[in-house]
């Protein structure tokens, strides 16, 4: 199968698959997707697949709802394009939408935080801005509609990862965002009129969470367990546990200390994380963590193993 598209990715990471089995490759003009339909398995015709996109997004309908002061937003204008980019996006687990389907995370160049579904079905011309959760960092953070840099810091979000699907009691998955000011902060979204921040930390450092990635729930002792590793622009890799009681889902949910941080070996910034899938012979055990610096060409994981070459 080849797809053609009008524009390009700029950035690594920009092609993602979803559950559904709907490709989606972020590029700054629009998210283009594509769902292949698929033929049998003894049907040797050519794969078909329906293309649709994301709206484009306008300074009109798609800036956040906040202003930084004069002086500042007079300088951030003059080094940085007046349009409004998409940058990368996420995939949420299957069943997550109103339509049982995944939901699309999308942060913008302006560093918004938009959640796009389908209207009706995969095959639509377009997707729909479904949720701007904008509205709920700034009231999460208690700004004001006229905020200086340190709060913008705190209000926009460089990265973000949707955990694995939690297969009871109806609660989907937890996003993640990592903002500029070195938070993360877990949201849980089941439709427009329930969105609510259910935990945040600072990580420790004072630059972005440029890297966010969940490792599958496990049981352990009764409780729920996902390790969420993020890492920061001073090259920083670190790992907090989350944990509920499935009696009190999300309600009593606890995120430890730093349970694995990386040796600080360069200040160059990872930048990929990935965990080890589960299986049938590894269900009891432990997921390893693997993660990367490209500039050091070196592939490192949790386990303290190191690969390639400086």
């Amino acid at each position: 199968m080849e797809v053609e598209f009008d524009s390009r990715p700029v950035r690594p990471g920009s092609l993602i698959w979803s559950e559904d089995n709907i490709l989606a490759l972020v590029t700054p003009a629009c998210v283009n997707i594509v769902t292949p339909c698929l033929a049998g398995a003894l049907d040797r015709s050519p794969i078909k697949f329906l293309l649709t996109s994301t709206p484009a997004l306008t300074i009109a309908d798609d800036s956040p709802p906040w202003k930084l002061i004069a002086n500042v937003a007079n300088i951030r204008n003059a080094v940085s394009p007046l349009a409004i980019d998409y940058l990368a996006g996420a995939w949420s687990p299957t069943g997550c939408s109103p339509l049982k389907g995944c939901i699309l995370a999308i942060i913008t160049s302006r560093h918004s935080v938009f959640l796009y579904i389908p209207t009706s079905s995969h095959a639509d011309r377009q997707w729909q801005k479904y949720l701007v959760l904008d509205q709920y960092l700034s009231i999460y953070w208690g700004t004001q509609l006229e905020i200086k840099p340190e709060m913008a810091d705190k209000l926009e979000s460089v990265s973000l990862a949707w955990s694995p699907k939690i297969h009871f009691g109806g609660i989907g998955s937890v996003l993640a965002l990592g903002n500029k000011a070195g938070h993360v902060t877990l949201w849980h979204v089941t439709s427009k009129e329930n969105v609510r921040c259910i935990e945040s930390w600072k990580t420790g450092s004072e630059t972005w969470v440029i890297q966010l990635s969940w490792s599958p729930w496990v049981l352990e002792r009764g409780r729920y367990v996902s390790m969420l590793a993020y890492a920061t622009a001073d090259g920083q890799v670190r790992v907090r546990e989350a944990k509920f009681n499935p009696e009190l889902p999300l309600e009593g949910i606890e995120v430890s200390e730093n349970v694995m941080e990386a040796p600080n070996q360069t200040l160059h910034p990872c930048t990929v994380l990935r965990w080890s899938p589960t299986s049938y012979e590894t269900a009891n055990k432990r997921n390893i963590l693997a993660f990367s610096d490209l500039l050091q060409r070196r592939l490192r994981t949790s386990l303290g193993t190191h690969m390639g070459s400086d």
